[in-house]
């Protein structure tokens, strides 16, 4: 009994330097955990079951909320996610803001009371950004509706009380260990300069790859911009740690941590070395191609390990004329097989040179989710039957004609299905250059 006694109360027989540190981190993790995140629901790729679960949910709220005035006009509705919880998301909240028939709204987005200048003011956004935990909206006070998952609430728990715990046992160690608080040793002076030059050396590692990033980035290069510059066009986002962003509240207030994660690429005279730029960014995770490109581009998007989204530019069985382009020869639905070696997500293909058997081999990428196909030389029933075979992959396929894509094929599609596969038979289907040289 006495020992029990004892490991109870020695918590309270800490030095109240320990109790100091151990509020400011518990108050820390009560920031990140508790005050809830803005989401853009609809707008999010569903790739974990919570995801999915929280935009049905989303679009419940909204269509219970729908109304028809007498009138027949439809009621203004808006409805915004909240998630809450770090490490897992354990709670989200769905705040409606709807008029009624005099225009009165049924709830105000509440302000932040917490402000700081905007980086898009020059352009003409907004004036003043909010800190997220200084919004009333924020936290879980009200909700028009939830959803919660409590094994994620305890594991966000275990979580916090792990890091108060190991902070506060580590602080009063340090503090016992050395008889008084402004006592020190030359390794507590080593131990600081350590963790001064892990952050200083992890800051200037995000800086030197920004500065890569805005060899093709006209100034200013604001957080979250896309930017473009001729031939290329680079969009950035957010890539540093998801408990940061909530603890100091906008992730616009850490701009050495937003990278390059988008490309889009067109045809140009200095097209190698913008090719050469792609593995140098490596948060590069989506490259988008228009026009045409040369095969051996291939070959350097093999060279960017977290490529996840691909498309690539249209491969028609007839050459199209370029202005400006590639010395090399372009790329055809020969060089597709080399896909396989890409860890791809999602991939887009487009042209008429495209037959079923082609992609055949692309849906079978263990890690794709999502393929899209644009006027290719196939029919409705080919691409059920690569449905019904490969279930795990969504694919969607469109055809071009009278200036809109439809789900069916044109007019005329089965004439040009046949002249492709005699063509590939024969293989009389022409490769091509552009005219252009490399300058």
């Amino acid at each position: 009994m006495p020992l029990i006694r004892s490991t109870l109360l020695r918590p309270l027989r800490c030095h109240p330097f320990t109790w100091c540190v151990t509020f400011l981190v518990g108050l820390a993790v009560f920031v990140i955990v508790a005050p809830g995140e803005y989401v853009d629901v609809p707008r999010r790729d569903s790739t974990t079951r919570w995801q999915e679960q929280s935009k049905a949910n989303y679009q419940n709220v909204y269509d219970k909320r729908l109304k028809r005035l007498p009138d027949g006009r439809i009621a203004h509705v808006t409805v915004r996610a909240f998630e809450h919880g770090w490490p897992r998301p354990y709670l989200a909240r769905f705040l409606v803001y709807q008029s009624s028939p005099t225009g009165a709204a049924s709830r105000e987005i509440s302000a932040p009371l917490i402000q700081y200048q905007s980086p898009f003011r020059s352009w003409g956004g907004r004036r003043n950004l909010g800190v997220s935990w200084s919004n009333y909206d924020n936290w879980p006070l009200s909700a028009d509706d939830w959803m919660l998952d409590p094994w994620s609430l305890a594991l966000d728990v275990l979580v916090a009380l792990a890091i108060v715990g190991v902070v506060g046992a580590a602080t009063e160690r340090w503090v016992r260990r050395r008889d008084g608080l402004l006592r020190f040793r030359l390794v507590d002076m080593l131990g600081a300069v350590a963790v001064a030059g892990v952050l200083l050396g992890w800051t200037m590692h995000h800086v030197r790859i920004q500065s890569v990033e805005r060899q093709h980035a006209e100034p200013p290069f604001a957080p979250g911009f896309y930017s473009h510059q001729r031939a290329i066009t680079t969009g950035q986002r957010y890539t540093g740690p998801d408990w940061l962003r909530r603890l100091v509240g906008s992730e616009y207030l850490l701009p050495w941590l937003h990278h390059v994660y988008y490309v889009a690429l067109r045809p140009s005279e200095n097209w190698r070395r913008e090719f050469d730029l792609l593995p140098r960014l490596p948060y590069l995770e989506h490259v988008n191609m228009s026009r045409t490109a040369p095969a051996e581009v291939l070959a350097t998007l093999e060279r960017c390990p977290k490529l996840r989204i691909l498309a690539l530019p249209q491969l028609p069985h007839v050459p199209i004329p370029e202005k400006v382009g590639y010395s090399e020869r372009a790329l055809s639905v020969d060089d597709l097989p080399r896909l396989k070696q890409l860890q791809l997500t999602e991939l887009e293909l487009t042209g008429d040179a495209i037959l079923a058997r082609d992609v055949e081999p692309m849906v079978a990428i263990r890690s794709l989710r999502t393929l899209s196909l644009q006027n290719l030389s196939a029919t409705p029933a080919e691409i059920d039957a690569l449905r019904a075979k490969h279930p795990q992959v969504r694919i969607a396929a469109t055809w071009y004609y009278d200036q809109w894509f439809y789900p069916t094929p044109p007019p005329g599609h089965d004439a040009t299905v046949a002249e492709v596969k005699l063509g590939r038979q024969q293989n009389s289907l022409p490769s091509f250059r552009c005219a252009m040289n490399d300058k």
